[in-house]
């Protein structure tokens, strides 16, 4: 839809893909066989008949770090609205939201049909059908929050820092290339981990700003206040 990477290395910084449409899959992206690196960027709005609304990675290698999905859609047997994977995946402090894939389990946030993948510090919530994150994840997945209890790719509430079945609380969608910023309250606070955060987050802002940072792409800046000697 916007991009075909058939075989080749493409990196992708600070941009947004929305809007696009395949007729097979990878409405913002198909990387086919290729090594695809995603970073601040942001997937709004793409659709794919097949899979793959957002991005679909089919043998290649796919990295995202610090980025946000939000309402795109797969409307075929593949699904994965935000992302479809069938390499390699790892997936770094994102955020994905409002995506769906119409087919019944088919990865509204993502969806897994084969390969290896492995997800930290992101935030998979809001998904308009097909669940949050379905399939089989490799090595360690850890200090995710995903709002759906039943489609999470096997993680478990309370293990390895991964909250599950919980609202995150996201602001709306603002900035550019755009972000789902958090919102007092919200369990992704201070619930990332250090060891594996990004350095900074979508907008740039260190991390951590807290004693610990955030789960998905937005960090929440701490604002200090002079020190008033009297």
């Amino acid at each position: 839809g916007g991009i075909d990477n058939y075989g080749g290395t493409l990196t992708v910084n600070n941009s947004t893909f929305s809007g696009n449409s395949a007729t097979v899959s990878g409405g913002g992206i198909e990387n086919y066989d290729g090594t695809l690196t995603v970073s601040n960027s942001t997937f709004s709005g793409n659709s794919a008949n097949y899979g793959g609304g957002g991005i679909d990675n089919y043998g290649g290698t796919l990295t995202v770090n610090n980025s946000t999905f939000s309402n795109n859609s797969a409307t075929g047997i593949g699904g994965g609205g935000g992302i479809l994977n069938n390499g390699t995946l790892t997936v770094n402090n994102s955020t994905f939201s409002g995506n769906s894939a119409t087919v019944s389990g088919g990865g509204g946030g993502i969806r897994i049909n084969g390969g290896s993948a492995t997800i930290r510090n992101t935030i998979i919530a809001n998904s308009e059908n097909g669940g949050e994150c379905v399939g089989t994840l490799s090595g360690t997945n850890n200090n995710n929050l995903i709002d759906d209890n039943v489609n999470a790719c096997g993680l478990t509430n309370g293990m390895n820092g991964n909250i599950i079945a919980a609202n995150p609380n996201l602001g709306a969608l603002t900035g550019s290339p755009a972000y789902f910023p958090l919102t007092a309250g919200s369990l992704a606070l201070n619930a990332g981990d250090n060891a594996t955060c990004a350095a900074t987050d979508q907008r740039g802002v260190f991390r951590p700003q807290g004693g610990q940072c955030d789960i998905g792409a937005f960090e929440m800046s701490v604002v200090s206040l002079p020190l008033v000697v009297r």
